[in-house]
């Protein structure tokens, strides 16, 4: 678990069936396996967002791009 899926784990253990604007996943869900992976990172101004192998990166120095890793 991480730090992303704590709230919307937590407000599903505890009940509460809502809309929020929480990127993370409920943990506790049954289709929780077929749920594609996805990564989100942060170094500094870097950012990436990486979903079935395919994502984009940003900087400040650089325009967004694209990425596919094999």
């Amino acid at each position: 678990m991480n730090q992303i899926n704590t709230l919307p784990t937590l407000l599903s253990l505890i009940g509460v069936t809502a809309v929020h604007p929480a990127i993370g996943i409920d943990l506790t869900r049954p289709d929780l396996p077929e749920i594609p992976g996805r990564v989100i990172m942060q170094y500094g101004s870097n950012q990436a967002y990486l979903k079935n192998r395919e994502g984009c990166y940003f900087t400040k120095r650089l325009k967004t791009t694209r990425v596919r890793l094999y």
